[in-house]
């Protein structure tokens, strides 16, 4: 992946995970790791991002969070893949 591919990915991510602290219905739990998420992000951290939102996968959530949380760490896949 190319750089201007990778500022794309980061981009919609944050596009993403504005659009949970936005929604009023994400729970504290999701808003808190978005929050989080996107300071990993600025700091040039997909890593750490992932993980942090992999954690609240994990808990019970409503549909529309689970989905954005999905998609964005599907982006987050593309720029930091797992290595086993």
């Amino acid at each position: 992946m190319d750089k201007q591919e990778s500022e794309e990915c980061v981009r919609e991510a944050r596009m993403v995970l504005n659009l949970i602290l936005e929604d009023s219905t994400s729970p504290g739990n999701v808003v808190q790791a978005a929050e989080r998420a996107i300071g990993c992000l600025q700091y040039g951290d997909p890593t750490s991002a992932k993980r942090i939102l992999e954690g609240v996968m994990t808990d019970d959530l409503p549909g529309t969070a689970r989905v954005r949380v999905w998609n964005v760490l599907q982006l987050l896949e593309k720029l930091a893949p797992e290595r086993y």
